[in-house]
């Protein structure tokens, strides 16, 4: 009864779209089977959620455990002077994960920025378990899923200028995608990229900038368990919503100009009205119409290769619009990044990496044409 009352917190219609995303996401994504053991791992403001993959995994005849983690006991203890004690798992939690097949993992806390804002000493603290949760969620073959939804919070959404309800609705629209025909893009735009050597991206805004590849494995993610993914130390969680095709790209080949008209949630904070010109594969100039200094602030600080241009994003998921940090999702989003890259196979372990989107462009290869207007081609 408890969850059950916790939905009263959701409209009938945003509880059956919600009741959509996560059956998506536990049968075609995680593809939970009968007797498996699922952890959800929750929050206060994510309790409704978490009642609603508890009630699907037990429709899929799955055994469930909810780790939950209480927003204000989380922020009474680190003002205590405990983020070290926060930043530990307690052994039955270690116990718990190493005989468990499939962890949702729904981000918090509620007050993302309050979090976001710690320095990086507080930060590492919090999140010292991060490591060798991963180690010990790979060995015992954890499918897992990060859910977006998590972060998209009253919070956030006063922070970013939108409104709360119809980013949500987004993500779970986003989530309701078939996993099927994201891989099915995705490995189309993948095979064009293993066999280019030059790209070009075009959009009416003053886009125009040719870029290299340098036959580095592009990599899709679909919202499944890939093979070519599996090698990732992070590969026992993919991200729902998915929807990307990335690359690191040849640093010597980026000429021309990328306008940017989509914002960029970088690290930093976010930044929009990019124009970036590049040259001989290095950024030599850049500005941004709004919010500059959240580029330019860590950027000017950054040691060598901060300005190489080191990787691509392409977006394939239909439903993503607008939603905040998930600009690399949006169909037919090309994002190009600069700095760090060996996250993606490539050289470049610049302590920095920044990146601009345009959206709704047209990007080739070779001189063919994948992608335009939104849609793979």
């Amino acid at each position: 009864m408890y969850f059950v009352n916790l939905f009263s917190c959701m409209t009938i219609e945003i509880e059956t779209l919600a009741r959509k995303a996560v059956r998506n996401i536990l049968e075609r994504n995680l593809k939970v089977k009968p007797n498996e053991n699922v952890i959800i791992e929750t929050w206060t403001h994510t309790l409704p959620l978490a009642g609603l993959f508890v009630d699907e995994a037990r429709r899929l005849g799955a055994k469930t455990l909810v780790h939950y983690e209480d927003e204000d006991a989380y922020w009474n203890a680190i003002e205590r002077g405990q983020r070290k004690l926060v930043g530990q798992c307690s052994d039955p939690e270690w116990a718990a994960l190493e005989k468990a097949d499939v962890y949702i993992f729904i981000w918090g806390p509620e007050d993302r920025p309050r979090w976001e804002s710690m320095d990086e000493k507080a930060f590492e603290e919090l999140v010292a378990f991060n490591m060798n949760w991963y180690k010990v969620a790979k060995k015992a073959g954890i499918r897992g899923a990060r859910i977006e939804l998590g972060r998209a919070t009253k919070q956030s959404a006063k922070k970013f200028g939108i409104d709360l309800s119809s980013w949500k609705t987004e993500l779970y629209k986003a989530c309701t995608v078939d996993p099927a025909s994201l891989l099915r893009d995705g490995k189309k735009l993948a095979a064009a990229l293993s066999r280019g050597k030059r790209l070009h991206i075009h959009h009416p805004n003053g886009t125009d900038l040719d870029l290299k590849l340098k036959g580095y494995e592009p990599r899709v993610y679909a919202g499944l368990f890939l093979k070519e993914n599996k090698n990732s130390p992070f590969a026992s969680l993919v991200n729902q919503p998915a929807g990307q095709v990335a690359v690191a790209l040849d640093d010597s080949g980026a000429e021309g100009s990328l306008v940017g008209n989509r914002p960029s949630y970088l690290e930093g904070g976010v930044a929009s009205g990019a124009r970036w010109t590049f040259h001989d594969g290095k950024l030599i100039d850049s500005s941004f119409s709004k919010n500059r200094k959240n580029f330019s602030g860590p950027f000017n600080k950054a040691k060598k290769g901060k300005e190489s241009v080191s990787f691509l994003y392409l977006g394939i998921n239909p439903e993503i619009h607008m939603a905040p940090n998930m600009e690399d999702t949006e169909a037919g989003a090309v994002l190009v990044g600069v700095g760090k890259n060996t996250f993606l196979g490539g050289k470049n372990d610049c302590d920095f990496f920044g990146w601009a989107v345009v959206a709704e462009g047209e990007l080739s290869v070779d001189g063919k044409p994948i992608m335009r207007g939104g849609r793979v081609l």
